[in-house]
C-alpha cells in the first residue's frame, strides 16, 4: 500500500454551505465519469516546440480555493525551467517526465512514481510521451493573486 498525502490547516474557518461537500472522494484513474475540460493555455510561448493539448479534472478545491486536487493529462511538451508558482504533490499514472531543477539536474519520473515540487523552485519540464497524473496543489491566495496581477 502507498500514501502520499498532503495537508492544509484552513485558517480561514470558513464552514461549506453543503457539509456533505466534505466527504471521502475516490477520484478514477481512468478518468472521471463526467470528462475531462481542455485547459486553456493562455501563454503558448512558455513551451518550446509545440502547444501541448492538455485536460483537467478537479476533484476537490478548498473553501478559500488555495488547495485543488485532480486529475490532469497532457500531450508530450517541453518547457524551460521556471520558478514553480505553487506547490504541487503529483502522483503520475502513466507516461513519463523528466523534471529539470535550477541547477540543471534532471530527475526522470515514471508511471506509479510521486514527485513534489515546492512553490519557488526553479522547475522545467519535459515529456515526449503522453503524461497523465493526480495531482494535490496547493496556492497561497497571497502568491495566487500576485501571479494573477504579472
Amino acid at each position: 500500500m502507498r500514501k502520499f498525502f498532503m495537508i492544509f490547516p484552513d485558517g480561514s474557518g470558513q464552514a461549506p454551505a453543503d457539509p456533505s461537500a466534505l466527504a471521502v472522494i475516490r477520484p478514477r484513474a481512468a478518468g472521471p465519469e463526467g470528462g475531462m475540460a481542455r485547459v486553456e493555455i493562455p501563454d503558448p510561448s512558455i513551451f518550446m516546440g509545440d502547444t501541448p493539448t492538455q485536460n483537467v479534472h478537479r476533484y476537490f478545491t478548498d473553501m478559500t480555493g488555495q488547495m485543488t486536487v485532480g486529475l490532469w493529462d497532457s500531450t508530450p511538451f517541453e518547457r524551460a525551467p521556471a520558478p514553480f508558482p505553487r506547490c504541487e504533490l503529483m502522483c503520475l499514472l502513466e507516461g513519463s517526465v523528466s523534471l529539470t531543477d535550477g541547477a540543471g539536474a534532471e530527475h526522470r519520473f515514471e508511471a506509479g512514481e510521486a514527485a513534489y515540487i515546492p512553490m519557488g523552485a526553479p522547475c522545467g519540464w519535459k515529456s515526449t510521451v503522453y503524461v497523465r497524473k493526480f495531482f494535490a496543489i496547493f496556492q497561497p491566495a497571497v502568491a495566487a493573486s500576485a501571479q494573477a496581477a504579472e
